[in-house]
């Protein structure tokens, strides 16, 4: 614990060591007349509970008077610059906070750089809350437990007074893919597997692959390749520029495709790629990411394509 001489400012650096959501520091100040801090760029997320008094806050050019009862934030990455009034300074309790889960937190507190004031009808309960989290500053494993329990709580506080609720796509099982999905997107290495993402959220294989095909209507595996980070890794997006004349509907080998003695499921990949230009997966991953591949194939060319598919069958 660090008390500040010749104001009254109690801080507590205590970092935790969740990666999901981590305490950098907590504390509580008396502001003066002349207290100002900025401007600044912080690298973690720093929310200020106002108790008494007033100040002001800038944030992207825009200037927010801040009253008993609010709390403000600054975001990772940009200036901010805040003061006490003079007339009547404030005094607030504050937490600085890191983490993956932050980002999603604080936007169902309904919190970010454009909306960074929000009222507070109970701000006793956060205080006690921030209270007794400054009351663990040892290095134990007992008090970072009960540290990191009442940081969910503080956030729990901010969300119920905010009446927070899931959208449509975070409730029962699409929680499951709403999780599935960030996973995804934060790994970039372009060797994601399958199994890795239902290893994260400690599902089967096969329901995690029903669950993908029920509320995005691709798969697990389609998903993971039509991220943008894997089709930067994979080329995708260069391929998608290559003009359509140019893309040859069979694989490049010697060997004739008369020659071939070809399955039916071959037969099918072959006549959609001979009537579309590209081939079934191709379509299956233009489809899902949204990428601009240059079809003009119509809805009647491919039902045409479809059929002769089956005749040859």
């Amino acid at each position: 614990m660090e008390k500040s001489a010749g104001r009254e400012r109690v801080v507590m650096v205590r970092r935790t060591s969740s990666k999901e959501l981590c305490l950098i520091s907590c504390g509580y100040e008396i502001g003066t007349k002349n207290q100002s801090f900025g401007p600044s760029v912080r690298d973690y997320y720093m929310i200020h509970f106002v108790t008494e008094g007033e100040g002001h806050y800038y944030l992207n050019h825009k200037h927010y008077r801040i009253r008993k009862g609010q709390c403000f934030l600054t975001v990772p990455g940009v200036s901010t610059l805040y003061h006490a009034e003079p007339e009547n300074p404030w005094v607030y309790m504050w937490v600085c906070v890191s983490g993956s889960l932050a980002p999603r937190l604080l936007e169902q507190c309904r919190m970010n750089a454009g909306m960074p004031v929000l009222e507070l009808p109970d701000m006793k309960k956060i205080t006690n809350i921030i209270e007794e989290m400054m009351r663990h500053d040892e290095l134990s494993p007992v008090d970072e437990c009960t540290i990191q329990g009442s940081l969910y709580l503080l956030f729990a506080a901010l969300l119920e007074q905010q009446r927070a609720a899931y959208s449509q796509m975070e409730q029962s099982d699409n929680r499951y893919v709403t999780k599935a999905v960030d996973f995804i997107g934060e790994h970039i290495s372009g060797e994601l597997l399958v199994e890795d993402v239902a290893e994260y959220l400690n599902v089967s294989r096969g329901h995690l692959y029903e669950l993908f095909r029920r509320e995005l209507g691709v798969s697990p595996q389609q998903r993971i390749y039509c991220s943008p980070a894997a089709q930067k890794y994979h080329g995708i997006k260069r391929f998608a520029l290559i003009p359509r004349h140019s893309r040859s509907p069979y694989p490049r080998s010697h060997a004739s495709p008369r020659k071939r003695t070809l399955s039916g499921h071959a037969v099918s990949q072959r006549s959609f790629s001979h009537r579309t230009g590209v081939g079934p997966a191709v379509k299956n991953i233009a489809r899902c990411s949204g990428a601009d591949w240059n079809l003009t194939v119509t809805s009647s060319k491919l039902e045409e394509a479809a059929g002769a598919a089956d005749s040859k069958v």
